[in-house]
């Protein structure tokens, strides 16, 4: 894709490797299937489509994995929408919104909440979750794929909620999950 940016990334020291020349990368795009686990459920996803965006001179890019079904009415699944005919799921796509929206917040607020070697990419899994949502990694959320069906202001909740485990998880690596994290979540 010619409209992705390159970005230099420093060079570290591998164990019984030559030192990294400093190098540019650009992001890589979404690749299914992608088998991601989900509070314990292993979950194989179909569908994927990259959010990419840019602020105050940097780019980032959110990954969004879904399934999607006719009905969404499979465990995983979304309903198939396309309301725009852009190609792209429209509850996805909404998702991926309020994600971008809370992305934005963190970074206007100058507080890092991805792995340092993170290349500014992050991951969304929507996909049943009976805790509505969650974070993967350092750098990746799963939300309930219920729950992103027509509110808006859940989606947008859960966005920031989830980010702000992130940001947690940069500077604690191992909160107390039950109280403390999500006490300073909400």
């Amino acid at each position: 894709n010619s409209n992705r940016k390159a970005k230099s990334i420093k060079p570290r020291r591998l164990s019984f490797v030559e030192p990294l020349e400093p190098r540019l990368l650009l992001h890589a795009d979404c690749v299914v299937p992608n088998t991601e686990t989900i509070r314990g459920a292993s979950v194989t996803f179909d569908e994927c489509f990259d959010r990419e965006f840019s602020h105050d001179g940097s780019d980032y890019q959110i990954h969004v994995y879904f399934i999607e079904t006719s009905t969404g009415t499979e465990t995983h699944a979304i309903p198939e929408l396309d309301a725009d005919a852009n190609g792209m799921n429209d509850h996805a796509e909404a998702m991926a919104d309020e994600v971008e929206t809370a992305y934005r917040f963190y970074i206007d607020r100058e507080i890092d909440f991805l792995d340092s070697d993170s290349t500014d990419e992050m991951d969304l899994f929507i996909a049943e979750d009976n805790r509505i949502g969650g974070i993967i990694g350092t750098t990746g959320m799963n939300i309930d794929d219920d729950t992103i069906i027509n509110d808006t202001l859940e989606m947008r909740s859960i966005a920031f909620h989830e980010i702000q485990h992130l940001v947690q998880k940069q500077y604690d690596s191992s909160p107390d999950w039950d109280v403390y994290a999500e006490g300073v979540a909400r």
